[in-house]
């Protein structure tokens, strides 16, 4: 091999690693984006993206069995109404929930709640909104569930 072509193989070698790491950056940058945190109570959240036509499809307790809840948030997407669907957690000092919301414009958010993020001091509750931008539906279990991607 000529130094002529070696030197080609590494400016080659090199744009393309540039290129690549550009891409991952750049992909690595919109997942890591934080969500958007609101001062509104989760209700107002929740009414003013889902609106008051929506389907409120259940919540599902901390450990709970969530097959309705899932089931009713499958039929509303599939049928692209609006609709929100909440999920309790065991959080440390607080009540922890996602709600999986859909909006009559038919965007889709994942709602982040807790009921006093700032360990039992009483500041108010916080709710944060991220966007789905690949919602699907899968299989779980055998049963099927609205994720948010």
């Amino acid at each position: 091999m000529t130094k002529q072509r070696i030197q080609i193989l590494v400016i080659s070698f090199c744009l393309l690693g540039t290129i690549y790491f550009t891409i991952l950056s750049y992909q690595v940058s919109r997942e890591a984006e934080p969500p958007v945190m609101h001062t509104e109570s989760l209700n107002q959240v929740i009414g003013r993206l889902a609106g008051n036509k929506a389907v409120d499809c259940g919540r599902v307790p901390v450990q709970g069995n969530r097959d309705v809840v899932d089931g009713c948030s499958v039929a509303m997407f599939k049928a692209g109404k609006p609709f929100y669907a909440r999920y309790d957690f065991k959080g440390i000092d607080s009540r922890i929930a996602k709600i999986l919301l859909r909006t009559p414009q038919g965007k889709m958010y994942l709602l982040h709640y807790d009921s006093d993020p700032s360990g039992g001091s009483g500041v108010g509750e916080a709710v944060g909104e991220d966007r789905c931008l690949n919602p699907q539906i899968v299989n779980f279990a055998g049963q099927q569930r609205v994720e948010c991607k």
